[in-house]
């Protein structure tokens, strides 16, 4: 049978195929590659508590808030109660108008998969364990 070198290493090498020339299995382990972040924006979680408390602070009528950022009265009451999550666009006009902050950033990791089985020329455990399981469905 022949096996990748992970799974080599969790047994006894009993020959090798090519008896007159003894090398190395050709399987080499992925690299480490660190994780890649990227920056997004997020409304944060009290977002209807800070545009209460900064309205009240205010004194400022609902009326005069929805005009100033052009948006709905009703549209700004369900942000205030937390029926509905401002995006950013409107957020950010609502930071401006009540000088409050409800724009946080966040680091989102990005992953990327490698398929380690496609760097062998043979069939491994691994693919055999796969095409068995995709024979039982």
């Amino acid at each position: 049978m022949v096996v990748c070198g992970m799974c080599a290493r969790s047994g006894k090498v009993l020959y090798w195929l090519d008896d007159e020339s003894v090398q190395e299995p050709s399987y080499t382990a992925p690299k480490y590659v660190p994780p890649e972040f990227r920056e997004t924006e997020e409304v944060v979680e009290n977002y209807a508590l800070r545009i209460r408390n900064a309205m009240n602070r205010l004194a400022v009528k609902r009326e005069v808030v929805a005009e100033r950022i052009n948006e709905k009265l009703s549209l700004l009451e369900k942000f205030e109660s937390g029926n509905l999550t401002p995006d950013i666009k409107t957020a950010k006009k609502l930071e401006k108008e009540l000088g409050i902050k409800l724009i946080e950033k966040v680091q989102e990791e990005v992953t990327t998969s490698i398929k380690q089985s496609s760097q062998f020329k043979e069939l491994t455990l691994a693919d055999m364990l796969v095409e068995k399981k995709k024979k039982e469905k």
